[in-house]
């Protein structure tokens, strides 16, 4: 994080991991962003985005999806490592977005987060982690992604959808408005994000900037900074 930005500027990349990442950001490449460049990855081929698309799992998974398993998900993106380095270099903020509990998401997203600190590329990683009812199966894929982010994310925003569902017991919704409902929650965080990262960069470093990121206080939502 002692990486300060030359000439005042400044480039974010930001990128979509798996389904539940790239349905969070699909809007915000076409809203033009400040010194934001969107990008959308992904094991699955067949979903259609609005972004550049990075393929992981090129001689992997051809484009089939990670089948919700972590261990796929992650050897997927480190078959095509070379692909993320491609992709996110020459930014000086990595803004990180992914649904735990797929196989992607869970086991893709480390891997990035990983690389970025590799090429020393600051990173936000914003994640969310499932309901109970969505079983065991998906709720410890999503603990083996968290912890493994919890470690080397530079600060990491998780949402409880268990938790949100608590807050909110009188939801009488379906669940894909619910789910519009947390991604509503991210977007708003992430360009909190990035309105601090645009209008503090003229005359800080990327590692003061950090000091001043703050998210909504909320019973559902977690932030961890290493």
């Amino acid at each position: 994080m002692e990486k300060i930005i030359t000439e005042n500027k400044l480039s974010i990349k930001m990128i979509g991991v798996g389904d539940a990442g790239i349905e969070v950001i699909k809007d915000f490449g076409k809203r033009h962003l400040p010194n934001v460049e969107c990008l959308d990855m992904n094991t699955e081929w067949a979903v259609k985005t609005a972004n550049k698309f990075v393929k992981i799992g090129v001689n992997f998974t051809k484009g089939l999806g990670a089948g919700a398993l972590v261990e796929v998900g992650r050897q997927a993106a480190e078959e095509d490592r070379k692909a993320i380095i491609e992709a996110i270099k020459g930014c000086n903020l990595l803004i990180a977005v992914a649904g735990l509990g797929g196989g992607t998401g869970s086991g893709a997203t480390p891997v990035v987060v990983e690389t970025a600190k590799e090429l020393k590329i600051p990173t936000i990683v914003f994640v969310t982690i499932p309901l109970e009812l969505e079983g065991k199966f998906r709720n410890n894929n999503a603990q083996n992604g968290l912890e493994k982010l919890k470690s080397i994310a530079d600060i990491l925003f998780v949402l409880s959808n268990e938790r949100f569902l608590s807050a909110n017991l009188d939801w009488r919704g379906s669940f894909v408005e619910f789910y519009k409902g947390t991604d509503n929650i991210l977007q708003s965080n992430i360009l909190k994000v990035i309105d601090l990262f645009n209008s503090k960069a003229q005359e800080n470093s990327i590692k003061d900037i950090f000091k001043y990121v703050e998210f909504d206080k909320s019973s559902y939502i977690d932030m961890f900074k290493n």
